[in-house]
């Protein structure tokens, strides 16, 4: 069962200066998407937003304390798969390939074959 959408408290629509509009968190249903609709919204936003050409670059504190703060989950989420991977026999081809892909976004080693 979905809990109610946060930004439109379950109604399907937002209020603004133009009238009712459809709620773009939850695109009307009232309830809240699964986290990776969420990030992938709010990432194409700050996208938009910085691909705005000519003009100045707006990005609100917010969005960049987000922004962080996802980074750092998934970046302490990689730390703890390289972990247990690292707890796998020497010889387990999936451990390795798991230790390899978690290195490269993490950075810790130099990079090496799988």
């Amino acid at each position: 069962m979905n809990a109610s959408c946060a930004s439109c408290w379950g109604e399907g629509v937002l209020g603004s200066e133009a009238g009712p509009q459809t709620c773009p968190d939850c695109a009307g249903e009232g309830k809240a998407p699964p986290r990776r609709h969420l990030v992938e919204h709010r990432l194409g936003d700050i996208d938009r937003r910085l691909g705005r050409p000519g003009g100045t670059v707006q990005i609100d504190q917010a969005d960049v304390r987000w922004l962080m703060h996802e980074l750092r989950c998934s970046r302490e989420a990689l730390v703890r798969i390289l972990s247990r991977s690292m707890d796998a026999g020497p010889n387990d081809a999936l451990a390795i390939e798991v230790r390899y892909v978690a290195n490269l976004a993490l950075g810790y080693y130099e990079p090496g074959q799988p």
